[in-house]
């Protein structure tokens, strides 16, 4: 299954068990469900973060794909 991929992944690259914050776009239907059935992990839209979300987190994720709408947002806390 997806979840079960993106969870290897996790593992792989040392989150598992850590708290992560995804960051996905509100169309993004297919990263949404998958990663919302990955216990420690919370997903969170590019347009709906707050300071409990990214304080609550022990990393911060986005897919490649979403990189220019990461840009975006940390743009808009100047």
């Amino acid at each position: 299954s997806k979840t079960r991929d993106v969870a290897t992944v996790l593992n792989k690259v040392g989150l598992t068990g850590k708290k992560v914050l995804m960051l996905a776009s509100f169309e993004d239907t297919v990263s949404n469900m998958v990663f919302r059935n990955i216990p420690n992990v919370n997903i969170t839209s590019f347009d709906g973060p707050n300071v409990f979300s990214f304080s609550g987190a022990d990393c911060w994720v986005f897919l490649k794909k979403d990189a220019d709408l990461f840009k975006e947002m940390v743009v808009q806390w100047n």
